[in-house]
């Protein structure tokens, strides 16, 4: 069985809270997770928020484009996920990534990746996001790695500040070179994307992702792989029914 040293909780324990919300992070830290990741959008005045979709309506339910909305709007949404959850958690809110910092500052034991989403870095340029994502942890950026499809944004995170980063790849092939590329301390890939029956190996320890099933974590690990970023983070810690 895979355990805490090798698991990553994929945008928290999202197999039973909404998806980068404190609930999530906070229930994937009581099963005992080590590694957490999250992912980062920004408002149209430049916030960070912990969301993954440019589109609201998944998670909030609203037909409106983060990066169009003002903070202080978004603070008026939730992000319950009402595909999911129905109206469980709708009055779950929308968790900026000011409010994960005293969680990263509290929890010195854990490795937080925070993953830059490519649509903000876009819209508003690398180094403007990777200033705010800074600026914004503070003290709680030793203990964070940026993480992105964003080459140039893991190249230039550490002049930011940021110790250790990590390279999302789309193709295996090429893994090395990108990570030289970037001076990546990772390299994160859809499991997928690995050739079957290969040795899982490259520059750097590898992570994958999205596994949900103990068998094939056991596999993947054994083949090489360095961590396994999974959704059901208790389920693969053994703890099913934690937080229920």
């Amino acid at each position: 069985m895979p355990d805490k040293k090798n698991l990553v909780a994929h945008r928290g324990y999202r197999n039973f809270y909404p998806e980068n919300s404190l609930k999530a992070i906070e229930a994937a830290i009581d099963c005992g997770a080590e590694y957490i990741e999250v992912d980062v959008q920004f408002s149209r005045d430049l916030v960070p928020f912990l969301y993954h979709d440019v589109s609201l309506k998944r998670i909030s339910g609203v037909n409106r484009i983060i990066m169009d909305c003002y903070a202080g709007e978004l603070a008026d949404y939730t992000a319950g996920e009402p595909g999911r959850f129905g109206d469980r958690f709708k009055d779950n809110p929308i968790n900026s990534l000011a409010e994960l910092r005293p969680v990263i500052e509290s929890n010195n034991h854990i490795t937080f990746f925070i993953e830059m989403k490519t649509e903000s870095s876009e819209r508003f340029g690398v180094e403007r996001c990777l200033r705010g994502i800074a600026e914004t942890l503070a003290e709680a950026l030793v203990r964070s790695v940026l993480i992105s499809f964003d080459s140039a944004a893991v190249s230039a995170a550490r002049k930011h500040g940021f110790r250790r980063t990590g390279i999302i790849a789309r193709s295996w092939r090429n893994r090395d070179a990108l990570i030289h590329k970037c001076r990546a301390d990772y390299l994160f890939i859809n499991h997928q994307r690995i050739p079957k029956g290969r040795d899982i190996r490259a520059a750097c320890p590898v992570v994958l992702y999205e596994i949900a099933e103990q068998a094939k974590a056991d596999a993947l690990l054994k083949r090489g792989a360095s961590l396994i970023e999974t959704f059901r983070i208790a389920d693969m810690l053994g703890k099913t029914g934690k937080g229920r």
